[in-house]
């Protein structure tokens, strides 16, 4: 392996390593709830309109995923394969854009989704990205006065998703432009976070879905649109920096975990840590989390964050077609499909806490079926750190 210089000014506060804070992050299991269900028509769980009533305002009725990203003042919400309601004329499991200035995520998410002339949601697409079934967008920045998004796309018989393309928006979000392809190895499914020098984005990437490792690389913000300014981690030297090379067959696993879908990650001030949330797991997914004092690790072992049997989540807003629902939970042609929790997108500028103490954070989780979207919390606490 070639170890590589830092390029820019951007990378050099990324080997800079603070003291490490003798502490560790517990989940308070006791507080683990769904504050809402935000896409569809009908709450499930309540039999109430949704905040959003999707299906009358914007002609959709399902969805899945939720990265998010501040841009210009909002917050923006990347789903995944959605379906139209009946009478709106798209092709099956395009996806979309939702733009957000709510700020208070007790009262549930109000989104502004993308619409075309017709009053339906905008698909979003990309040039040599298929737009089909898993070819969806995973996360996003803001660079540049620009939104870019990484998407995946080129499913086969044997892998949802072979291929990850960064694409640029000028124009809100209403259109995109492709800039490269950029994995077809670690970095298929992509999250984006910008990191805390205000210059860098880090990319954290898995690859053949459900069943990789977490992989980190760095991109000066200033050169998004420049695939050669890329580095990706490739493990620590003897003093514990970072060491960075231009090729992808030396990036480092993170985890020591190969069974990760999508992911998040965000720095949480209050925990002085980063956070990563990812759903693990098959036939049915548990939601885990980890933290790390820096973004390379090392990462703590994982925790259970949110499980469907444990946490209220079967019979309550996810249907368990082999137990009694109290309401009826399943979409109409799926009974005898589980529900299944995966894509836990943090949102990060909603965390919340008392520093050194504990932080609530707010994440959008996909349920399968109901095939929608929910707004979840949790509560995560500091302890001391046990030797």
């Amino acid at each position: 392996m070639q170890r590589i210089p830092l390029m820019s000014l951007a990378f050099a506060a990324l080997v800079a390593l603070p003291d490490q804070a003798q502490t560790q992050v517990t989940v308070d299991h006791t507080a683990t709830a769904k504050i809402c269900q935000v896409t569809g028509e009908v709450d499930r769980s309540t039999g109430q309109p949704t905040v959003n009533a999707t299906e009358r305002k914007f002609r959709f009725w399902g969805t899945d995923l939720g990265a998010s990203f501040e841009h210009d003042g909002k917050t923006v919400y990347l789903f995944g394969d959605t379906h139209a309601a009946p009478g709106l004329e798209r092709k099956r499991d395009r996806d979309m854009v939702a733009l957000s200035t709510d700020t208070n995520p007790e009262d549930c998410l109000k989104l502004d989704v993308v619409t075309d002339a017709d009053g339906g949601y905008r698909p979003l697409s990309v040039a040599g990205v298929d737009g089909g079934e898993f070819s969806v967008p995973t996360g996003g920045f803001s660079a540049n006065g620009a939104m870019y998004v990484v998407a995946t796309t080129d499913k086969t018989a044997t892998s949802p998703m072979g291929r990850s393309v960064l694409a640029k928006s000028s124009n809100g979000g209403r259109d995109f432009q492709p800039q490269y392809d950029l994995s077809t190895n670690h970095f298929i499914t992509v999250a984006p976070v910008p990191a805390n020098d205000g210059k860098t984005i880090l990319l954290f990437g898995s690859g053949t879905y459900r069943t990789s490792d977490v992989h980190l690389a760095v991109l000066p913000q200033d050169r998004a649109d420049d695939l050669t300014t890329l580095r990706y981690f490739a493990g620590t030297d003897a003093n514990g920096a970072p060491k960075w090379s231009d090729k992808e067959a030396d990036s480092a696993p993170l985890l020591n975990q190969s069974c990760v879908g999508e992911l998040s990650v965000a720095w949480n001030a209050d925990l002085n840590k980063w956070v990563m949330l990812y759903n693990c797991g098959a036939p049915k997914s548990q939601i885990l989390v980890r933290t790390a004092d820096q973004a390379w690790g090392p990462w703590s072992a994982p925790q259970v964050l949110f499980d469907a049997s444990a946490d209220k989540g079967f019979r309550q807003f996810m249907h368990d077609p082999d137990g009694a629902c109290p309401k009826p939970l399943s979409d109409p042609h799926s009974p005898q499909t589980a529900g299944d929790p995966y894509a836990p997108y943090m949102i990060a500028k909603f965390a919340r806490g008392v520093a050194g103490s504990h932080s609530d954070i707010y994440f959008l989780m996909s349920t399968w079926n109901p095939y929608n979207v929910v707004l979840m919390k949790a509560r995560l606490q500091v302890e001391p750190l046990v030797s």
